[in-house]
């Protein structure tokens, strides 16, 4: 670019004064060209899905913050389903048939042992047989009195025991299958260290 200033003062203002317009007329021009020529080499994008810089852990920061959000989201349902199911048992109709459910069942366990116990026929000093069986819900729950000697399972220590085995529906040959089958629990009772009162 090009200035051309006239060398003859013809606008009628003083030689100081038409230096200084002068002079401002050619930094004004100058200044102009700098700053056209300027390069932009220094401009970077600051997001590094831009400028590549650092792109993984963005990435990762995003992934995270989402995943963060539908966990969030699905503790939220969760929470709201957990509540709706501990409303619903906190009836007084549900707390009632629990309390009931779990009487009859004690009264169940309660004949149980008491079946087992009749007539002091299952103490370490009787000769008698005592044994008994019931089908409870698909289980079968049957007892029986074993000497020392002839299962492994009752200690030597204690003589005689009573056998309460517990079949569960899947079990196969539930009255007579040893007690490390599948689907079967087994509970020994030693009769010389557990005596009635009256023995």
């Amino acid at each position: 670019m090009y200035v051309l200033l006239p060398v003859n003062n013809s606008t009628g203002c003083s030689r100081s004064e038409y230096m200084r317009k002068s002079l401002v007329v050619l930094t004004l021009s100058f200044w102009q060209l700098i700053s056209t020529a300027a390069p932009l080499g220094d401009f970077t994008f600051k997001s590094p899905a831009f400028n590549g810089s650092g792109y993984s852990s963005h990435v990762l920061t995003i992934e995270n913050q989402e995943r963060t959000r539908q966990k969030e989201r699905a503790d939220k349902i969760q929470a709201a389903i957990d509540k709706e199911i501990a409303d619903k048992k906190n009836t007084n109709l549900a707390k009632f048939v629990s309390n009931l459910e779990s009487r009859i069942y004690a009264q169940i366990s309660q004949n149980v042992a008491t079946a087992m116990f009749a007539n002091n026929n299952c103490t370490s000093s009787s000769n008698t047989n005592c044994s008994g069986n019931i089908d409870f819900q698909g289980n079968y729950i049957s007892w029986n009195k074993v000497l020392s000697a002839d299962d492994s399972y009752c200690s030597t220590a204690y003589g005689s025991c009573i056998m309460l085995r517990i079949a569960d529906p899947t079990a196969t040959n539930p009255s007579t299958a040893p007690c490390d089958s599948a689907g079967i629990s087994c509970i020994y009772v030693p009769l010389s260290s557990f005596q009635m009162p009256g023995n």
